[in-house]
């Protein structure tokens, strides 16, 4: 205990009086728990076995886990770019926005305009049916 610095040695030594406070008077309870002890201890040292088997593949796992967040961190600036560049045009466009209404009112006369020159036209240079041979 003398290793531990003051902070840690007295939460530990808290928390060695509240393991104490909560069995105490238990002990009937604890004995006839303990021969479970011995199934709990066999499973845990199955579950490290198994874990400690893995550990090449969570090696792995982390390894790629860091190349994907290091790809996220690299798209991120591109992203902040694009939503600048998002947020500038949405400015222009607002800027212009009586530019934008004064052509959407005069497509109405372009359009009228267009179907005049187009039903005035002769109906052989509108359309032609069949190819030249």
């Amino acid at each position: 205990m003398r290793s531990l610095d003051a902070g840690t040695r007295d939460r530990l030594i808290r928390l060695i009086n509240q393991l104490g406070e909560s069995v105490q008077g238990r002990g009937q309870d604890l004995n006839a728990s303990a021969p479970d002890l011995r199934d709990v201890a066999q499973s845990l040292e199955s579950i490290a076995n198994a874990v400690a088997g893995q550990a090449d593949h969570m090696d792995t796992l982390l390894a790629d886990l860091r190349k994907v967040l290091e790809t996220l961190a690299t798209y991120h600036s591109q992203f902040a770019a694009l939503i600048a560049d998002w947020d500038r045009l949405m400015r222009t466009l607002a800027s212009r926005e009586t530019d934008l209404e004064g052509v959407v009112v005069q497509e109405d006369r372009v359009v009228t305009i267009f179907d005049q020159a187009m039903t005035s036209s002769s109906p052989s240079t509108r359309y032609q049916t069949s190819l030249p041979s």
